[in-house]
């Protein structure tokens, strides 16, 4: 009796710090998505980008920087913007190989997930859609900040 190969769906969840050059890797990874795709690495279409900061402004229970620079200032506001959020991620989502690795990437991730239950919603939603989730982050001392 032979087994069957059992596929998953990996997340690399990149929360880029400040000064660690996450905008210049988020524009290489765009611009390189077509042929990232050729070897089943995948981007989203529906998250902002290259910074994908829809997705901790979407956990955040406040208003974050990212959506009053949008001009996006109060809850209902916030409301309208993310109406079928949900559902647009899902759709993406089943349009991918089930083996796909996805990188979502966004240095907003420990700026706006700050209370436990933000971060605990965030990760409960991701985890429907990832078997695997592999947290990447650069650091780079204070010191060295210009």
């Amino acid at each position: 009796m032979s087994r069957s190969i059992v596929q998953e769906r990996t997340l690399v969840l990149h929360i880029g710090t400040a000064k660690t050059g996450t905008t210049a890797l988020q524009k290489f990874l765009y611009r390189n998505q077509t042929k990232l795709s050729k070897y089943g690495i995948f981007l989203s279409n529906n998250l902002k980008r290259p910074n994908n900061s829809d997705l901790p402004a979407y956990f955040n229970s406040g208003v974050s920087k990212a959506l009053r620079r949008q001009g996006i200032y109060n809850q209902l506001a916030k409301k309208e913007y993310f109406s079928g959020f949900e559902d647009r991620f899902a759709r993406e989502d089943q349009s991918l190989p089930i083996d796909a690795t996805v990188i979502i990437t966004s240095e907003d991730f420990p700026n706006r997930l700050i209370k436990p239950a933000e971060f605990q919603a965030a990760h409960d939603f991701l985890r429907r859609y990832f078997e695997k989730i592999v947290v990447v982050c650069y650091f780079r001392p204070q010191s060295e900040w210009e």
